[in-house]
């Protein structure tokens, strides 16, 4: 009877003593999994913000380019050496040695989803020899390679609305063209457009935003249009031009 009593207290105590430990315990557990609640939120927050990042990318993209020139997420400003448009540093950024006017035409419709939208074309025109050309103005008719112009920030989003639409001679493009936003503006650019030997008279190049960027007015920076003509990936020529005459 005895043993059995000794036996019980001894059970009694030593349960006595063990409550704090197993409540020590306790709180371990619970701080252990809190904590590997906390490192699973974080990995979920983690893929969930890589995976909105790589959705909005998809959006951007839906169209199913993946050019690397095509319209960017932005991961903040491209700044391309120089704070001005074009944006690039050149040697040459004189209207002289520009060989090329551009002829601006605008026209409003409804998308099929009903969306006001505008559709603005430039049409490329060569000036023709000069009588004293710049080395620019020659190398600018040899090779047009790019073509950029400025627009309002606020039109980035409209160029998406209804769908991605660049067009060449009524030709759908999806990749070679994105818009870039610097510190002091946005620009439109086209790239490797890489027309030889003045193939690039009569070319029409033109872009559709949605309202309210549908009219000129809104969706360009200026009026006249500011835009620049670039030889290639060298950028030594990249005369800046304006005014445009309108149709």
């Amino acid at each position: 009877q005895k043993a059995s009593t000794f036996s019980i207290v001894f059970t009694a105590a030593a349960v006595g003593k063990l409550r704090p430990l197993s409540a020590s315990l306790a709180r371990m557990q619970t701080s252990r999994a809190l904590l590997l609640l906390a490192l699973a939120l974080a990995a979920v927050c983690s893929v969930s913000h890589a995976a909105g990042r790589n959705h909005m990318r998809a959006l951007k993209q839906d169209d199913g380019s993946t050019s690397d020139i095509d319209i960017p997420l932005d991961d903040g400003p491209s700044f391309a050496n120089e704070p001005r448009f074009p944006f690039c540093r050149c040697t040459d950024y004189s209207a002289a040695s520009n060989p090329y006017d551009l002829i601006l035409n605008s026209t409003t419709f409804r998308a099929p989803n009903g969306i006001l939208t505008g559709e603005h074309c430039l049409t490329i025109k060569y000036k023709g020899a000069s009588a004293n050309p710049t080395a620019c103005y020659t190398a600018l008719e040899e090779n047009f390679g790019k073509l950029y112009f400025t627009i309002q920030p606020a039109c980035v989003p409209a160029i998406d609305v209804t769908g991605r639409y660049f067009t060449i001679n009524g030709r759908r493009r999806n990749t070679g063209w994105k818009v870039a936003q610097y510190p002091s503006g946005t620009a439109f650019q086209a790239s490797a457009l890489n027309f030889k030997d003045k193939s690039a008279d009569g070319i029409k190049i033109c872009i559709r935003a949605a309202a309210p960027c549908h009219i000129p007015r809104n969706f360009f920076d200026t009026l006249p249009i500011t835009s620049s003509v670039i030889e290639s990936g060298d950028h030594r020529c990249c005369p800046v031009t304006g005014p445009f005459t309108t149709a």
